[in-house]
């Protein structure tokens, strides 16, 4: 992206898309993030990559449950085979990481939307937050 179109980026009408004139997502994104006394930040190059990093403070009383994290990741990746995804979760000093990048290297020529390499990667993703989930028993 440009650097004119990441400054407009979390405008709810701003969007990319040809299909209608409304892109949601990362406004909603930043809104959550920021009433929690979080924030987002955006950052791309173009023809390289977009970065996106979304802070929460889970102990705030405005924080809405994050819904099911690895379905959500999981469908991304699988919806989006070509795209590099690096998706981190840290709690209380302990964090998991999921690099896509990595992935794909160690696959040569697998594809990662194949539902061999899904399966795995929902088995790690799921146990990785499930042992975040176990700092101090609160649910993610």
């Amino acid at each position: 992206m440009t650097e004119e179109f990441v400054q407009k980026i979390l405008d709810p009408f701003c969007t990319t898309r040809t299909t209608r004139n409304v892109g949601l997502g990362l406004s909603l994104l930043a809104q959550t993030a920021r009433e929690t006394g979080g924030d987002i930040l955006v950052q791309s190059v173009p023809d390289k990559g977009t970065f996106v990093r979304a802070d929460f403070r889970p102990d705030h009383i405005d924080m809405k449950p994050l819904g099911n994290i690895t379905d959500t990741v999981m469908t991304l990746i699988a919806g989006n085979p070509q795209v590099d995804f690096l998706f981190s979760y840290l709690r209380e000093g302990k964090g998991y990481c999921l690099d896509t990048r990595e992935i794909r290297s160690a696959l040569e020529e697998v594809p990662i939307n194949s539902s061999e390499v899904l399966s795995a990667i929902r088995s790690d993703l799921c146990e990785g937050l499930q042992s975040l989930q176990k700092i101090r028993n609160v649910p993610l």
